[in-house]
């Protein structure tokens, strides 16, 4: 119900730190820092597609038919993730 807003350090499934940024009423912006290397799937709001994926190394992204995609992540590094 709220058409802005942002939250910092959500612990999320996974064991990742999460800060996110919502704009009329859509995720705009989304950093994660995860506490392990490894892979993984983030899903997409509904309507939305992720645009950038940005780090400071390079990590592919796997898209799969329900529109969440995936990426290896290294440990307590922070990824941003751009939506549209």
């Amino acid at each position: 119900t709220w058409p802005a807003g942002e939250f910092k350090g959500l612990r999320a499934r996974g064991s990742v730190e999460v800060d996110l940024i919502w704009e009329i009423g859509k995720v705009s912006t989304a950093t994660i820092r995860p506490d392990f290397t490894g892979v993984y799937r983030f899903r997409v709001p509904p309507g939305q597609r992720i645009v950038s994926f940005e780090s400071g190394t390079k990590s592919a992204l796997q898209n799969y038919p329900d529109g969440s995609v995936s990426a290896t992540v290294e440990a307590r590094q922070s990824f941003r993730l751009r939506f549209a």
